[in-house]
């Protein structure tokens, strides 16, 4: 049977080696709050990003909406000077 100082020895054996598994533990608890920060910080930027993403689209969308009907404009028209003038119209390239 063990004895009170055996008891003792053995808790003061267990302390010992538990105690630099619990610094760890408190400095991976640090590194893991930092992490969730700058977590926090990147989601913010990236929902910013997608803001703006989408109103680069839309500006694209928009820019390409003009050009088509420029480019439809313009069309016609040649067609109707190529008529005009009689003019066969050119080969398309």
């Amino acid at each position: 049977m063990l004895t009170n100082n055996d008891l003792g020895k053995i808790k003061k054996i267990i302390h010992d080696g538990i105690k630099p598994v619990q610094i760890d533990v408190t400095g991976l608890k640090i590194d893991v709050k930092s992490l969730k920060t700058g977590v926090k910080g990147l989601e913010a930027n990236i929902t910013g990003l997608k803001k703006d993403v989408k109103k680069i689209r839309k500006n694209v969308d928009i820019i390409i909406d003009s050009f088509d009907r420029e480019n439809l404009s313009s069309n016609r028209r040649i067609s109707r000077i190529e008529t005009h003038l009689q003019l066969k119209p050119l080969a398309d390239f």
